[in-house]
């Protein structure tokens, strides 16, 4: 039976139990608010050191040697930046960096007057605003300057919002392409409205513009500053097409069914300074034009054969060139063997004494048909022949200067001979490049000057001996730099 005294300490006991508990429990709480205060501080101190993070980023940033830059030499830098091939994406690029960079790249205009490619066609779907819009915003960022744009149109089916507010730029337009379809009409009567006030060159592609397109005949009358045009022909109607044809300087006729078509279109064209035309030759012998079209300002004449046709120096013997010094005649696309005939093409060289640079390419000419080609340009001074027939021993033989003998081409000083088809004496050939070579030393001791130029330039690409170099070539005042394939070898003389 329990006593007094133990239901006394037993009650000792749980008080002091529940005494326990009970200072246990105020001691966790009390743990638990400390902890919560310290969370609390750590918070603070943590986003205390954000902050201070944060400023020291932006002081980071100022301090930052570009953002130090003034705007316009950042813009430059934007500029050099910008790759010629990805510029579209390359000034997207720098337009999203930062805020900054995207102000000072909006706000400098020659970011954007790179050469674009806008396709007009109507998309017919949800993107087309989106694109119009894009176009808009990036020709709005070009400002007042010119830009060089090509218009493009694969169907019949034109987006005229775009168009619109591609118009809106066109007396900014400097350079224009046209790639449009055989019945792009809207795009021709909308152009015909708008003056071209700063066009400078226009390439119509490879497109039939020569028959009137619908009753329509194109017309850039409105570009006052026309000065470089490049176009195709494709039939033998005169052209009907309207440009200001004095004005220009600068003509590429990259298809033409006859030489009389292309000596039709040539006629007022008395500014040119650079002609380049490729056509086929006549089928026979013709003789050249009576009048004569004289071009006094003509510096360079391309001229590419195609097609079966081979007659062609009449071509040549119908002009007068009086300023003219670069001449290049390519046959590589010809299905047959040219006809060359020496006495017209001597004609037209008569007329055209300043010649100092010849090119022919795939020209299957003679020997002699070559020499008489080289006497008839005293000035010529560079001579490049591309795997040409002409270049046999006797070519060579007559290129070699000797004291005492009238020299041929006395200013000659640069020759490039690339894959020629026959073979040549490594012999005559090495005598020959030393023969119009002397050294400072040797120039200087002899008593009279010699009267050829020396050799400044000379490439031989084609299979040469491997004992070339032993022949009389001066080997050492000779640069030699061989090319990634054998036997290509360059020599430069100092």
């Amino acid at each position: 039976m329990a006593t007094a005294s133990s239901f006394s300490v037993r009650a000792i006991l749980e008080q002091a139990r529940e005494y326990s508990r009970l200072e246990m429990e105020r001691r966790v709480q009390e743990s638990e608010l400390r902890l919560k205060s310290l969370e609390s501080a750590l918070t603070s101190l943590m986003e205390l050191r954000d902050r201070e993070r944060a400023v020291l980023d932006m002081l980071k940033y100022l301090l930052s040697p570009i953002y130090t830059l003034p705007a316009e030499l950042l813009a430059e830098v934007f500029e050099r930046a910008i790759d010629a091939e990805t510029h579209i994406m390359d000034v997207f690029r720098v337009s999203q960096v930062c805020s900054d960079w995207r102000q000072i790249a909006h706000d400098t205009p020659r970011l954007w007057t790179r050469g674009i490619s806008v396709t007009l066609d109507n998309k017919g779907d949800r993107r087309e605003q989106a694109h119009t819009d894009g176009w808009k915003a990036w020709l709005a960022r070009s400002a007042a300057l010119t830009i060089p744009i090509a218009l493009r149109l694969e169907s019949a089916d034109i987006c005229h919002d775009l168009l619109g507010e591609v118009l809106k730029t066109a007396s900014r337009w400097r350079y224009l392409r046209l790639d449009l379809p055989d019945h792009g009409l809207t795009l021709i009567r909308r152009l015909a409205q708008h003056k071209l006030d700063s066009l400078e060159g226009l390439d119509l592609e490879d497109r039939d513009f020569i028959e009137p397109l619908g009753g329509v005949i194109p017309s850039f009358t409105t570009a006052p500053r026309l000065r470089k045009l490049r176009m195709g022909i494709y039939s033998s109607l005169p052209t009907p097409i309207l440009v200001p044809w004095s004005n220009l300087t600068d003509l590429t006729l990259h298809h033409c069914p006859t030489p009389d078509l292309a000596l039709d279109v040539l006629a007022p064209c008395t500014g040119l300074a650079m002609i380049i035309v490729r056509t086929s030759g006549w089928l026979e012998s013709v003789l050249p034009r009576s009048d004569t079209l004289v071009l006094a300002h003509l510096d360079a004449l391309t001229f590419v054969l195609f097609g079966d046709a081979k007659h062609f120096t009449p071509f040549f013997g119908s002009l007068s060139t009086p300023a003219l010094q670069r001449v290049c005649v390519d046959f590589a696309e010809m299905r047959t063997t040219e006809h060359w005939t020496e006495a017209r093409f001597t004609a037209f060289q008569l007329r055209a004494p300043n010649i100092t640079w010849l090119e022919l390419l795939y020209a299957d000419l003679t020997s002699d048909d070559f020499a008489a080609a080289i006497l008839h340009a005293p000035s010529l001074t560079h001579l490049k022949l591309f795997r040409c027939s002409c270049f046999d021993d006797t070519a060579i033989t007559a290129l070699r200067y000797e004291d005492g003998v009238a020299p041929l081409a006395p200013r000659l000083n640069c020759l490039v001979l690339e894959g020629m088809l026959h073979d040549v004496s490594d012999d005559i050939l090495a005598s020959m490049i030393a023969s119009r070579w002397w050294t400072d030393t040797a120039f200087a001791s002899r008593s009279d000057p010699p009267v050829v130029a020396r050799w400044t330039h000379v490439e031989l690409w084609y299979d040469l001996s491997e004992h070339f170099l032993l022949k009389d070539i001066p080997s050492d005042i000779l640069i030699t730099s061989t090319r990634s394939y054998p036997y290509e070898t360059v020599y430069e003389f100092k």
